[in-house]
This record gives C-alpha cells, sequence and structure tokens, in this order.
C-alpha cells in the first residue's frame, strides 16, 4: 500500500502528463481512500482459490478430484465475501463473481463422468 502511495509522489509519476490531468488526480484520490484498500482485500480473497485452482489444472497428475474440492472451497469463499455485512460494492453487479463461477462449473466441468 505504501509502496503505491510513494509512486504517485514520484519524479517518475510527476513527470508524466498524466500526473497533470483530471484522470491522474482520481487515481491518487481513489487510492488514498479505505474502500480501494477494502476492495482489493475482498478481491484478493477471491482470486486465490483461483490460483490453487490453475495450479492443480497445470500439473503433471490427474487433478479432477481435487478439482472439486478446491471448486467447493473457491465457492465457499466466494459465498463468504458477500455475506459480509459491511460489503458496499460499487463496481456493478456484486455477485458477478459467484455467478461465473456457478455458471462456468454447472454447465462445463461438473458432469458424472468428470467425477468418476
Amino acid at each position: 500500500m505504501s509502496k503505491l502511495r510513494a509512486m504517485f509522489v514520484s519524479r517518475e509519476w510527476l513527470s508524466i502528463t498524466m500526473s497533470a490531468r483530471l484522470e491522474g488526480q482520481e487515481v491518487i484520490a481513489m487510492i488514498g481512500k479505505q474502500e480501494f484498500w477494502d476492495g482489493v482485500k475482498g478481491i484478493c480473497s477471491m482470486i486465490v482459490p483461483f490460483v490453487v485452482i490453475l495450479r492443480l489444472v497445470d500439473g503433471d497428475r490427474p487433478a479432477m478430484g481435487y478439482l472439486y474440492e478446491a471448486m467447493d472451497r473457491a465457492k465457499k469463499t466466494i459465498k463468504k465475501y458477500y455475506e459480509h455485512p459491511d460489503d458496499d460494492n460499487e463496481f456493478g453487479d456484486k455477485y458477478i463473481f459467484w455467478s461465473i463461477t456457478n455458471e462456468r462449473w454447472g454447465n462445463m466441468l461438473h458432469h458424472p463422468i468428470h467425477a468418476a
């Protein structure tokens, strides 16, 4: 967090034209707000289970059994995030990760042949 803030007061940032534009000033204001960092923390907590899944399917061993467990964990993590009482997601549909995960898992991967 402090390194990102330091970037926006560095000589390099001040030397580019974006730093003087309205968009650049809006970015600086945005990263200074706690709501931004809370959102970053939430997104990171949801992404970690998917990184685990990607590692599983990229490995050399058969992964389908492990994938089922990893997907259950990922879905629980997403559900836990969205059940948080202080969740004020201002970036569109707050359940987008949940709906995408359910749709992909249900329509493409969650079949008896894969479980076998």
